[in-house]
């Protein structure tokens, strides 16, 4: 896990996918990401860019520009 902080916010990024396991504003002490509780849920889902899923014909097009 990799922690950067300031005066103003604490961020814990996971190594693996570079996942954002919470950010804390360090003044109220105010927690703005799930911290995938096990008595509600005990998992966390990370933000997947550019897409989640099945691409048609496995290849996306950006600027003209096949990606598979």
């Amino acid at each position: 896990m990799i922690k950067l902080e300031n005066e103003y916010l604490q961020v814990m990024i996971q190594k693996h996918g570079a996942e954002i396991k919470n950010v804390i504003d360090t003044q109220t002490n105010i927690e703005y990401i799930w911290q995938a509780n096990p008595e509600y849920w005990g998992r966390s889902t990370p933000v997947l860019f550019p897409i989640v899923g099945k691409l048609t014909h496995d290849t996306v097009l950006v600027d003209e520009t096949e990606y598979h």
